[in-house]
């Protein structure tokens, strides 16, 4: 929450000071927002059973980076767009963004996880020639083969959350290349922005004086 707070009104500071002096700075600023937060989220998943406490500020500095964009996508919209279609196009992106986003994702990102489970609980597994030995071992003795089933049992679990474990974190990574894909594709707006912006900005005027030659009184 606090990456949020400090994200979307950084990204909307940036804007307007770095929009006077490049006049693409709102899509390039989005796509460097992406794109530094792909690589700070990728390490958050791959040292997260390791190092918990550089894994928060990981999450945190991505989080950060990543929400700079709230504020200029919505500004970025509204001034490519004609004002009296301004209220359409918003709902449009608002609602495009949590079909994907919100509603999707989690779904997305499980069934992906599933999926590398089965293929990795598919595997199979090899028996070393250790292995073999304690078991004629157990045999010998009944407690020892309880102790042992025990064991064998734990470890089993243990293994479970391990693949669960992997699979989860495998399937995490889809989102930080869905950000390097957005950061991309943030970085070709950049090359229209400024040519929409224009048409967009002559249409409005070019319909602000049809409505005013059309409201004039006709004398005579």
């Amino acid at each position: 929450m606090t990456a949020g707070l400090l994200g979307v009104p950084l990204g909307s500071v940036l804007s307007q000071r770095l929009r006077k002096r490049f006049p693409t700075a709102d899509p390039v600023i989005c796509a460097i927002g992406l794109l530094l937060s792909a690589p700070l989220l990728t390490g958050a998943c791959l040292l997260v059973s390791s190092q918990t406490a550089l894994t928060y500020a990981l999450i945190f500095f991505g989080q950060l980076a990543l929400n700079m964009n709230w504020a200029i996508v919505a500004d970025i919209l509204l001034y490519v767009v004609l004002p009296t279609r301004r209220s359409t196009a918003e709902a449009f992106q608002i609602l495009i963004s949590h079909a994907l986003g919100d509603a999707g994702s989690p779904y997305l990102v499980g069934a992906i996880s599933v999926a590398i489970k089965g293929h990795l609980t598919s595997q199979p597994k090899m028996i070393s020639q250790q292995g073999l030995q304690s078991m004629s071992q157990v045999l010998e003795n009944a407690t020892e083969t309880v102790t042992e089933g025990l064991k064998e049992f734990a470890k089993a679990s243990s293994s479970e959350d391990v693949i669960s474990f992997k699979a989860l974190q495998y399937s995490l990574f889809s989102t930080t290349f869905v950000e390097v894909v957005g950061g991309i594709f943030f970085l070709c707006t950049a090359c229209y922005v400024i040519s929409d912006r224009r048409k967009a900005t002559q249409a409005s005027m070019e319909s602000s004086n049809r409505q005013q030659v059309a409201n004039r009184p006709v004398s005579g």
